[in-house]
């Protein structure tokens, strides 16, 4: 396999692409990059799991060897099932070395769809009924009776569904048996042990490039989409993440992004499985646990870690902890899936003593798009430079999508990328108009430029902006400036509703540990630095912790809905409205913002909310 030599500018970027993508001489798919490299590597750790996420909890360790092992079975058991390259197979798992098995085995006989559990039933057997999934992979009633209960009520409301298959991490109940007619029920163990370990059944090609996963997405313009990927996608991406970090036999990284986000599968993953290194899960929820944060310099020592990925978030969570006795043998860390500011990307830096990479990438792109070159000027605040044999620019687009022009030097537009990592496009066609541009261009949907020496930067996102009586203001401008206050931890920037501007500027942020500050003195600092005008927040407000999603990213959405119902709220205390019975405003990402009021101030929130221009679904409770 060609290796990319040393990336530190963006001519050594260009000068790889003089030569064809082909003279890379990649494998054909993902189960060829594990059975290369258990080849090489049969008995070194591919993958071990730590039960509780923290240093001293119980370590499993699966080989090269016994993960090829398992792939081999877990893909003759999905066949074994009726499982063929057209069918799906829905993982409904948190991190294990069973949701391993499943991505790398299911997608050898079948289309793997990962699912977040986090997500109500209904919103699952959407997925399921979406991608007419035939298999559920899922966890036994007594391992988490929240999942298995989300499985089953999702599995009875799934036509297509054949197989119920539950995966058991400890002895006991499987499960309260489903209501008939049902799905068939499974044993995860029992379904592999009875499979061969040493080859894939005769019928099994795993080489033929072929869409051989689904991943769900927010998509470029923020409705749920179904996005597939093909062997070539992960292939290519696989490895160009290895090249960029310069990963080795010896790199060990540590997984606690969820395994159904692409960031997880692919940097924390096939990447490392590319090089023949390592990855470590950090228990089943990763960084959701606070107490696997609070062990993480422990955790690093012992394994001697050498690469973490992760979103801005997590970064933010580790520089409130102490600074480390222990000795910290990480060589480069990840930071990506959200946008990080430029003072906590020098916080980090310095404060964690972590070589940072700031990249940029979606899942329609399959993972990674840019990133700032582990050999050369990394550029705090830019995303980087384009990966190689990826085309990436910023094009003006006219009223139907169709690219007018590309931007000059430093000129703001639509980022689009073009190249052998972008998707096979959404499953449902009809998703795929405006996302799709002519002559092969991905639409990103986020706004970002590109300076003389080929950095990009990401200037704000279409759907993100705040528009204040008709002027476009970039939260990340009100963003950027409130995090370089020395005690704050995170920033957010959202457009509360107004009904005269449309929508003003607001903040909600999150301090670091022993800090003494208060609204007041946050908005002052933020009137002295921010220099437009229009931007500088009307209303700040302090959290004690940032809601986010699964994966670790600030969830706008609930932000959105506290300044909603505060605005109500205040609007009824203004006009002398009893306002003593509380408004609660919440948001559920399929129906959207639900306002619950009394029946008294029914009528009068039905008003504010149409001078808000605010949709939602107003229910009166008693």
């Amino acid at each position: 396999m060609k290796i990319f030599p040393t990336l530190g500018c963006r001519s050594d970027f260009d000068d790889i692409q003089n030569t064809p993508i082909s003279a890379l001489q990649l494998p054909g798919s993902p189960y060829e990059i594990i059975r290369k490299s258990a080849r090489l590597f049969p008995d070194k750790m591919a993958i071990g799991f730590l039960s509780d996420g923290v240093s001293n909890s119980t370590l499993v360790q699966i080989s090269y060897q016994q993960l090829l092992g398992k792939i081999h079975q877990a893909a003759n058991a999905f066949r074994s099932l009726g499982i063929t390259e057209n069918d799906t197979i829905t993982i409904l798992l948190p991190n294990c070395l069973e949701n391993h098995y499943c991505i790398w085995g299911g997608q050898v006989a079948g289309i793997i769809n990962p699912v977040n559990p986090f997500l109500e039933a209904s919103a699952i057997s959407e997925m399921m009924n979406a991608t007419g999934s035939k298999v559920l992979v899922t966890l036994s009633e007594t391992d988490d009776p929240d999942i298995w209960n989300k499985a089953v009520e999702a599995a009875e409301t799934t036509q297509s569904l054949e197989h119920l298959v539950y995966v058991s991490l400890s002895e006991g109940n499987i499960g309260t048996p489903l209501d008939e007619p049902a799905p068939a029920l499974r044993n995860f163990d029992e379904l592999l042990s009875s499979q061969n370990d040493t080859e894939l059944l005769p019928d099994i090609n795993p080489s033929d490039d072929r869409v051989a996963s689904y991943f769900h997405t927010g998509g470029t313009t923020g409705s749920p989409k179904i996005a597939r990927h093909s062997y070539s996608n992960q292939v290519f991406m696989a490895h160009t993440i290895s090249q960029m970090l310069k990963l080795t036999e010896s790199d060990l990284s540590l997984g606690g992004l969820p395994l159904f986000h692409v960031n997880a599968i692919y940097t924390a993953g096939l990447a490392l499985f590319s090089a023949g290194a390592s990855v470590l899960i950090l228990g089943p929820h990763g960084f959701r646990n606070r107490r696997c944060l609070s062990d993480f310099w422990n955790i690093v020592a012992q394994f001697n870690a050498t690469m973490v990925s992760g979103v801005p978030t997590v970064y933010s969570a580790l520089l409130s902890l102490p600074k480390p006795k222990v000795k910290n043998t990480l060589r480069v860390g990840v930071m990506g899936a959200a946008p990080a500011s430029p003072e906590l990307f020098k916080q980090v830096r310095e404060g964690l003593e972590i070589e940072l990479l700031e990249g940029y990438g979606l899942t329609e792109g399959t993972c990674l798009s840019s990133v700032n070159p582990y050999d050369g000027e990394k550029r705090v605040g830019s995303i980087g430079l384009s990966i190689p044999y990826q085309e990436m620019k910023a094009v003006e687009l006219d009223e139907n999508g169709k690219i007018l022009r590309d931007c000059a030097i430093d000129e703001s537009g639509i980022l689009v990328i073009r190249g052998p990592n972008v998707f096979e496009g959404y499953l449902k066609p009809e998703a795929n108009q405006g996302v799709m541009l002519d002559d092969g261009w991905l639409n990103t949907g986020d706004i970002g430029k590109q300076d003389q020496e080929g950095y990009f930067w990401l200037t704000g996102r279409a759907k993100d902006l705040i528009i204040r009586s008709g002027h476009n203001i970039d939260p990340k401008t009100i963003e950027d400036t409130l995090s370089t206050h020395p005690g704050v931890a995170l920033v957010a920037a959202i457009g509360q509703p107004d009904a005269y501007a449309g929508e003003l500027p607001c903040a909600y942020v999150t301090l670091k540990s022993k800090t003494a500050l208060n609204t007041e003195m946050l908005m002052e600092y933020a009137r002295e630095r921010i220099r437009e005008r229009a931007a500088v927040p009307v209303y700040i407000e302090v959290l004690e912790d940032m809601p986010t999603t699964a994966v670790g990213k600030i969830f706008k959405p609930s932000l959105r809905a506290l300044s909603i119902q505060r605005v109500i709220q205040k609007t009824l205390e203004e006009t002398g409205t009893d306002a003593e019975t509380a408004i609660v405003v919440d948001y559920d990402p399929k129906s959207g913002f639900a306002i619950e009021t009394s029946q008294d101030n029914k009528t009068a929130v039905e008003a504010i909310v149409s001078k808000l221009a605010v949709t939602a679904q107003i229910t009166p409770v008693n």
